[in-house]
């Protein structure tokens, strides 16, 4: 058994693992440096990612670098240890002044009342709150039982492994990289406790906690120049602090975070498998100077945070709106062009992936990127915004919760990640469109009774028809043309499995394609390589049994928008997007309506025939679409803490984006693979690790009645 102090007695088992890693990047550099003159040099270096892998080139990367002294080196003496602080030219730490012109977050404090719906209370907050990236929301009501307590006899045996993180800036070029989750040792709650207060002890002879602003100051002097090598995070552990005692008044709560994605109003209550630190919360138990890196949360979903006990943590924040600038900056300030595997924010995007990018905010001060700032203290949550990027620190020993959550007007931004995904051959973890249909069905069922007709937010309900609307044009009008060519098709049962595009990964929720080249499924984003396939009328063209159904949602929800604009005097927040509705911005392909009568004849046909094929020919084209802002019109509310200076403009340049993301996506074709090289591989954060290991057609679809969907 390994020391709990000191850091050069490892278990024999992770020696070993990274020495097996280390042999798996010199053979990956070796064979990289062959294909680099042979042929397809980009596609070696993309072979079977997901979300939350870290691109071969910005994982550990360290070529020797080691975190043993048993290891041998091969490498300069510079790069033996990952440890090492070397001075970083590009984030000049000399002068810190500029965490002054940092301003805070908005601090809200709900009533007992407000308290009482928390979906409500952010949609209300929401106008705003947003416009910063992230805010605060300080509880009315306080657990009775202390995290410790929960975690110490609530649960008995719970024990947790640590990931080290190097307290270190990187010059983030080939040969200087950081990776935080290298493993640590393993705990109990009490143990971890002590050691980190011993840290803090030793650095500062003092127990209690220190002035928030003086922390700052010290985590990035520590970070550029201090003595300390690394300090040890329990990030992403599975389980909660919220307590089941029925006396717990914030544990019964609708804001313990165990129940929270699974609120009435929650996009994810619909999803049929839990995912551990999605729908399921995760703990986060930290000491002085531990951080989480710059990231967006993953399909740029919403988060909420709860601080449990302990010290404080400094978060920053990046407002949706500013997501385009932040990567920007990031690509052209932070990481050297050797580790970027593209051009744009696009490749800022995927390194960023990797959740281990940190550097000091003043250099997106230094380009007109807002930051805004927010102290957490116990008994405070902590709210980030969809596509929002945040960072931050510990001040001390402290335990932290976090889950994922979404509302209905997640859906654009959803979309737009779902595409980003799929550029960059990722493996989403959600099932996009399967979430929009189920979310645009369950609201019909909403409308229709008039117990529930108003219980969605207005600006929900319009997310939800827009997005849906977007989706089922695309789908309309390929499946059109690909039955004009020659395709047949079949119904599916509703019990079909939800299968994955085998190019770009996107769920095929309404419709795949099959055809004699390849037996995977193939979505409709994938125009090219229909036209090109051979296959001609071999080719079939699954639909769902209820597509009837979903078509007539579709002109329902149409005939909503177009009613919406016509009788409401301000359209501020939906103009842009609502226009787009009516335009036909496809090819000349002949009118929308005739696509649309082509096809409903065709499937009446088919229903007549008992699901028998029905063949038609034509010629596939192009599909582009294009979406303006949805941006809310902002609804100012009092809160504690406000700059009024910070405020962005009302348009949301990132919702706009995210209404383009129907724009056909030509993705290469990609190959599965069971096994992964990645350098991060051992070391991998558990987010993932019960989804990952099913292949797409084990993805279950919910066969969820209307009663159920009330």
């Amino acid at each position: 058994m390994c020391r709990v102090e000191g850091r050069s007695c490892l278990p024999a088992e992770i020696r070993n693992g990274l020495e097996t890693l280390k042999k798996r990047r010199l053979e990956r550099m070796r064979l990289s440096a062959q294909k680099d003159t042979g042929d397809n040099p980009a596609m070696a270096a993309r072979s079977g990612g997901d979300s939350l892998r870290t691109p071969a080139n910005c994982g550990v990367r360290l070529h020797a670098n080691n975190v043993t002294a048993g290891l041998p080196s091969t490498s300069s003496a510079q790069n033996n240890n990952p440890f090492a602080k070397r001075k970083v030219d590009k984030f000049n730490m000399s002068n810190l002044e500029w965490i002054d012109n940092i301003p805070e977050c908005p601090v809200y404090c709900p009533t007992k009342e407000e308290f009482e719906d928390p979906i409500a209370y952010i949609q209300k907050i929401s106008p705003v709150a947003s416009k910063y990236g992230i805010c605060k929301i300080v509880a009315p009501v306080s657990a009775s039982v202390p995290a410790g307590v929960v975690l110490m006899k609530e649960q008995p045996g719970f024990k947790f492994m640590t990931r080290v993180q190097p307290l270190r800036l990187a010059e983030w070029a080939e040969d200087d990289t950081v990776t935080f989750f290298m493993s640590g040792r393993k705990y109990t709650f009490r143990d971890y406790e002590r050691m980190a207060n011993k840290v803090f002890s030793k650095k500062y002879s003092s127990a209690s906690c220190l002035p928030a602003r003086y922390v700052e100051e010290e985590f990035w002097r520590e970070i550029s120049s201090g003595k300390m090598d690394f300090v040890e995070y329990a990030c992403d552990v599975d389980g909660s602090a919220f307590s089941s005692s029925p006396r717990d008044q914030l544990g019964k709560s609708n804001w313990n975070l165990k129940n929270f994605s699974r609120l009435p109003s929650s996009v994810l209550r619909l999803l049929q498998t839990p995912i551990p630190g999605v729908t399921d919360p995760m703990l986060y138990i930290g000491m002085l100077f531990s951080m989480f890196a710059w990231h967006v949360e993953d399909h740029y979903l919403y988060s909420i945070n709860y601080h449990h006990c302990g010290a404080f943590k400094t978060w920053y924040g990046i407002p949706g709106d500013a997501a385009p600038g932040f990567e920007k900056v990031a690509s052209q300030y932070v990481y050297n062009k050797d580790i970027l595997t593209g051009d744009g924010e696009d490749a800022a995007f995927d390194v960023l992936l990797g959740k281990t990018t940190m550097f000091p905010p003043n250099i997106l001060l230094d380009h007109n990127v807002p930051v805004y700032k927010a102290v957490q203290k116990p008994g405070e949550f902590v709210i980030t915004f969809p596509r929002s990027y945040h960072s931050g620190f510990s001040h001390g020993f402290n335990c932290g919760e976090a889950v994922n959550f979404a509302i209905g007007d997640w859906f654009p931004l959803g979309s737009l990640a779902s595409k980003r995904y799929a550029l960059l051959n990722r493996t989403p973890f959600l099932a996009h469109e399967e979430l929009l249909c189920r979310s645009a069905m369950l609201l019909s069922h909403k409308l229709s009774d008039p117990e529930t007709v108003n219980s969605e937010h207005p600006y929900t309900q319009y997310c939800v028809k827009s997005s849906f609307v977007r989706l089922m044009r695309l789908q309309r009008r390929t499946r059109s043309l690909l039955a004009k060519m020659g395709s047949q098709i079949y119904y599916k049962s509703k019990m079909y499995s939800n299968l994955s595009c085998s190019m770009c990964r996107r769920d095929c929720y309404v419709t795949h394609v099959s055809c004699g080249c390849t037996f995977d499924p193939i979505c409709l984003h994938h125009e090219q390589e229909l036209r090109s396939c051979s296959c001609k009328s071999d080719r079939i063209v699954y639909v769902r049994e209820d597509i009837l159904e979903l078509e007539a949602l579709y002109r329902k929800f149409e005939q909503d928008i177009r009613l919406d604009k016509e009788t409401s005097a301000n359209v501020s927040y939906k103009q842009a997007a609502i226009s787009d509705i009516g335009d036909d911005h496809g090819p000349s392909v002949g009118t929308n309506q005739d696509i649309s009568n082509s096809e409903a004849n065709l499937l009446e046909a088919n229903a007549a025939n008992g699901g028998k094929s029905s063949p038609a020919t034509s010629s596939l084209t192009s599909f582009a679409q294009r979406d303006g802002s949805l941006a809310a019109e902002p609804k100012f509310i009092k809160t504690s803490s406000m700059e009024g200076n910070g405020l962005l403009d009302g348009n949301s340049s990132c919702m706009a984006d995210a209404c383009n993301e129907i724009s056909s996506c030509n993705a290469s074709p990609m190959e599965y693979s069971g096994n992964s090289d990645s350098d991060s591989e051992i070391f991998r954060v558990k987010r993932r690790s019960s989804i990952l290991g099913r292949s797409a057609p084990d993805t279950k679809t919910t066969n969820m009645s209307e009663q159920k969907f009330v």
